[in-house]
């Protein structure tokens, strides 16, 4: 049976670069923990605004056996999130393939990062959740486009709370791929994305419009574009507003 590992740093620069470094050293299923990180990155380059004792940011190393893996963790990772949400009467809503809002905000993203070394492959998930943020924490970029536990809530949530809760979710799925249906309806439920929604698909140096058909079996984002059918297997997803609207 699977066991984390869970290992916490009072400061790091970022817990997915030190867990990719020393992969070798923490080993799988290790989930590493900074209480504060100096050089959190997110997607495309960008950086990760965290707050030391009002964020929660952790990454975990999973060893990669099949290429479903590459895809499954994720979204096992996203289930995990949305659903300690749920448990916390939050409805929240998944942005394929990782990102997570609550009314129309973002509330966590989530940053996976794939190495391959001679035969062995891991992936690592960043995970961040603002959990203890004032509207003012936010720098001016995102002040308005981004939401915390606390201001849902009115009140403070120990970050450790909502950690444990997670894991305990995580926890359930990994050493059970029959699981794989009940993930997938329940991130399809959950979807930020509704069938019909316009959308932009920015895949390495191109961008792709269409409109967003479902999410496949196999966790792939399906989008209808002028050449008919695409299905990504990774991405960034931008909604685009009808005019109608």
């Amino acid at each position: 049976m699977t066991e984390f590992k869970i290992i916490n740093l009072p400061e790091c620069e970022s817990s997915n670069s030190l867990l990719k470094e020393r992969r070798g050293t923490f080993g799988p299923f290790t989930i590493l923990r900074c209480l504060k990180q100096t050089q959190g990155r997110g997607r495309w380059g960008r950086k990760w605004f965290s707050k030391e004792d009002k964020g929660l940011t952790f990454s975990i190393l999973f060893p990669i056996h099949k290429n479903d893996d590459y895809i499954y963790y994720p979204m096992a990772v996203a289930y995990s999130v949305v659903k300690t949400f749920s448990e916390l009467d939050i409805e929240s809503e998944f942005l394929w393939p990782n990102d997570v809002y609550v009314k129309g905000k973002k509330i966590c993203g989530i940053l996976n990062e794939s190495v391959t070394r001679g035969s062995e492959s891991f992936l690592v998930s960043g995970i961040g959740v603002n959990i203890n943020l004032d509207k003012e924490d936010f720098p001016e970029p995102i002040k308005n486009t981004s939401i915390s536990l606390k201001m849902i809530l009115g009140e403070e949530t120990a970050p450790e709370f909502f950690f444990k809760k997670f894991i305990n979710q995580l926890y359930s799925l990994i050493d059970e791929n029959t699981a794989l249906p009940a993930v997938l309806n329940f991130l399809k439920r959950n979807s930020l994305l509704k069938k019909g929604e316009k959308v932009k698909v920015r895949v390495r140096d191109r961008e792709i419009e269409g409109v967003f058909e479902e999410i496949t079996e196999n966790f792939r984002l399906k989008i209808i574009t002028d050449h008919g059918e695409e299905e990504f297997f990774d991405g960034e997803v931008l909604r685009i507003e009808n005019s109608s609207d």
